[in-house]
């Protein structure tokens, strides 16, 4: 490499760029998504320090603001989670010009939250540079429910109840959580067994690798500010806690009706 185009390199005029291919639309928390990073380089060689990823979601968090005249209100912000973050190679040179391609692979986390409604996840990928430019990319990506999660909504469907907002909101830092929030859906009864009898319920599932935990409200007609997430964490008594496993599904209907008749 000349002198000037060590310049440049370390200035990071003519950078790497680089960009990932997904092989796949849906993906399944708990499953693998394989890919492919295409690196190109710039105008000069380039030492790459390490390639990297971290997967992200959005969540919202209320909190309550006090005005001069005393009136208080909730006001909602938007927060980013870092799912994992991780760095899979060593420091290579990329020539000018040159291509790779890198096939990888990662399992995606099990708490990672279905992209439905106003929640997203996505994908960063970065070049590490040293007193260079880094190059990222980022990749939006759909995540679907597993089969338990998706026997449970299905489930509920089969009793009259539609979805009707889903979102990621904060939870207590004390909560012993892996992640800084959960995310809850609503349901509302608008035929079956159900409806008129309650006004809607409130899921949060929370799964592993053979089984899914639920924490679910029947019938919460006031809301206060973060309520169903004390009730979940145990600070109040009315919340509903049940597992859902894969022997089970076959009986999920039946369980789900009497579990909700015996609470109303």
């Amino acid at each position: 490499m000349s002198f000037m185009k060590k310049i440049l390199s370390s200035v990071g005029i003519g950078s790497a760029k680089v960009d990932t291919i997904l092989h796949g639309e849906d993906f399944i928390p708990g499953e693998p998504i394989d890919m492919t990073v295409k690196i190109v380089g710039g105008n000069a060689d380039q030492k790459i320090d390490g390639l990297y990823f971290s997967l992200h979601t959005n969540y919202k968090q209320s909190f309550a603001c006090e005005y001069d005249d005393g009136e208080v209100e909730e006001e909602e912000v938007e927060n980013v989670a870092t799912l994992a973050q991780f760095k899979v190679s060593e420091p290579f040179i990329l020539s000018a010009g040159e291509t790779k391609e890198i096939p990888l692979s990662f399992d995606l986390p099990w708490h990672t939250p279905l992209t439905i409604g106003n929640s997203e996840v996505w994908i960063n990928t970065g070049l590490d540079i040293k007193r260079g430019k880094d190059a990222s990319d980022k990749d939006f990506i759909d995540v679907k429910p597993g089969d338990l999660a998706n026997s449970l909504f299905v489930a509920l469907e089969d009793l009259g109840f539609e979805p009707r907002d889903v979102e990621c909101e904060a939870i207590p830092e004390t909560s012993n959580f892996p992640l800084p929030f959960v995310q809850e859906f609503e349901w509302v009864p608008v035929s079956g067994p159900f409806h008129g009898k309650l006004d809607e319920l409130e899921i949060v599932c929370i799964p592993e690798d053979d089984c899914l935990d639920v924490w679910m409200e029947i019938d919460r007609k006031a809301r206060n500010m973060g309520s169903f997430v004390q009730e979940m964490l145990g600070q109040n008594e009315s919340h509903i806690y049940f597992t859902v496993c894969e022997e089970e599904l076959s009986n999920l209907p039946d369980q789900l009706h009497e579990l909700i008749d015996n609470h109303l």
